[in-house]
């Protein structure tokens, strides 16, 4: 992203020309599609898998037109009032401090009447995984997007793909079977290549740093 910044003036026009063919065509190209899946880890043995984070790289002219599609559909629920009243969150001059004044606020109004005040708090696992796209693309169209701009999300959310991002050097092989099946491998050269490195069969479950039970 660094890169495309230092060489704007240059490249502008030929951006801006992109970015604009997306919007009149309502399609977003295939490549803007691909993720690049990388993990980060988040605490104590990478080895483990809950430890480490998968992060969806997409190339950087496709965060450009994300942000510009944001913009320009922000300014209109803005401007058009299309906000629910106490919605907080991907809104401006709103956050969770806001929602947590308005709670307090309401929470202490309740104490001054002697009522009883009761907060129902959710956490979804994996929240934006678990969003039905139809059910997405439904709410678009009731807060009034033309058919243009609908197309466009729809062809925005269709047809994803991922890659995930192999380390040849820390790729290790195993098989796992009876050992008369086993037992035929012994001996030969059997191996996998990964990026051009070839990974030889591991001889037993220890090599991996772990244990089965």
């Amino acid at each position: 992203m660094s890169i495309i910044k230092d060489a704007l003036p240059c490249i502008l026009p030929a951006l801006t020309e992109i970015i604009n063919c997306s919007w009149l065509t309502s399609e977003n190209p295939t490549s803007w599609k691909m993720a690049e899946v990388v993990t980060l880890l988040k605490d104590r043995d990478h080895e483990i898998a809950d430890n480490n984070r998968p992060v969806s790289l997409l190339i950087a002219v496709s965060k450009i037109c994300e942000r510009v599609v944001l913009n320009q559909l922000t300014d209109y629920m803005s401007q058009w009032k299309r906000y629910t009243q106490h919605q907080n969150g991907n809104r401006k001059l709103h956050s969770t401090e806001t929602l947590n004044v308005f709670i307090t606020d309401q929470i202490l109004q309740s104490m001054d009447r002697k009522e009883v005040a009761a907060l129902v708090l959710i956490d979804l696992s994996k929240a934006f995984d678990s969003i039905d796209h139809s059910i997405l693309l439904v709410q678009l169209q009731t807060i009034g997007v033309s058919k243009s701009v609908l197309a466009w999300f729809k062809s925005y959310l269709s047809g994803r793909s991922q890659n995930l991002l192999v380390n040849p050097k820390r790729t290790k092989l195993l098989l796992l079977g009876t050992s008369q099946m086993l037992k035929k491998l012994s001996g030969t050269d059997f191996h996998m290549t990964v990026l051009g490195e070839k990974r030889i069969l591991l001889q037993t479950v220890k090599d991996l740093g772990m244990t089965l039970d």
